[in-house]
């Protein structure tokens, strides 16, 4: 399927904490996805490629906002 491909035009900082957000912040400032979309994205992440830039840590699942901005430009 399709995986997060990296290049030298889209570099992106995995360690800045500010671009790890919950799906709840992640929905809420992306208004154009709902919360629902992004739960079932997430719960299929080793199938579509988000496996990459989802972090789980405890209960709470964690998404990249770059990455996954990068995500969707190559879907």
């Amino acid at each position: 399927m399709n995986k997060i491909e990296s290049n030298e035009e889209s570099t992106i900082n995995f360690s800045d904490l500010k671009e790890w957000k919950t799906l709840k912040a992640l929905a809420y400032e992306h208004q154009q996805f709902t919360l629902d979309q992004l739960r079932l994205l997430t719960r299929h992440r080793e199938v579509n490629g988000l496996n990459a830039i989802c972090k789980k840590i405890g209960k709470t699942l964690y998404i990249h906002d770059s990455g996954f901005s990068l995500w969707i430009s190559q879907q």
